[in-house]
């Protein structure tokens, strides 16, 4: 199952020559995503969401030191939502390092309408994107970003990707089967999963209400 690509209105820093793709998944299960009216243009403010802070046990981490806010507000510069013409209202007190794993940094941060995830390969690449909060808080559709990997190189058939999602509270289970229908078991740390994978493979994971999702990975 493929993933929704965000083709406009993302901003992505871009090293070694590497380019943004943001996705929203598609749920595999019954479950489907809320239909809620998006906001007025021009209603977002820099003050994190209390439906991002409920939803997303990050957001209680400690925040992000001076290097960090400053990575995460120059990778979401000038960045506008998908679908809702409103430019992001970064509040700065929301960013959080999720985790750093296998070289892969994973950040959330936000305003009072969207929740944004910045996946970062030190010196190497730096992709960013968000969403509305009702859609990435809704167990079918999570935020996922993928890259070319190694970083610089160009994407191409059956080469790899360097993978970030970010799932609410209380998602389970989630795997990567690749073509071969091998799966791998990959952790959720605060919120986030990071991890390298072909460009063919599927993500797949299990919401808070226990419903399971599969999306195929941006590239």
């Amino acid at each position: 199952m493929t993933g929704l690509r965000l083709l406009t209105g993302g901003v992505c820093a871009v090293l070694a020559g590497v380019g943004l793709v943001a996705t929203f998944a598609t749920g595999s299960g019954t479950a489907q995503s809320p239909t809620v009216p998006a906001p007025a243009v021009g209603s977002a403010t820099p003050q994190l969401s209390e439906a991002a802070k409920q939803a997303f046990g990050v957001f209680a981490r400690p925040v992000g030191d001076s290097e960090e806010v400053s990575l995460v507000e120059n990778a979401l510069k000038g960045y506008e939502h998908i679908a809702i013409g409103d430019r992001l209202n970064l509040d700065p007190s929301s960013v959080r390092l999720a985790q750093a794993t296998g070289g892969i940094e994973a950040l959330v941060a936000g305003d009072s309408e969207s929740i944004c995830l910045v996946m970062r390969l030190p010196g190497k690449a730096l992709t960013s994107g968000c969403a509305p909060a009702s859609t990435a808080i809704a167990p079918a559709t999570p935020m996922i970003e993928a890259t070319g990997y190694p970083p610089g190189e160009p994407s191409h058939e059956g080469g790899e990707l360097a993978v970030s999602a970010l799932l609410p509270n209380n998602s389970t289970n989630v795997t990567v089967t690749d073509a071969a229908g091998s799966v791998k078991s990959i952790p959720i740390v605060n919120n986030t999963v990071a991890f390298i994978a072909g460009e063919e493979d599927v993500v797949h994971w299990v919401g808070p209400e226990g419903h399971q999702y599969s999306s195929g990975l941006p590239h």
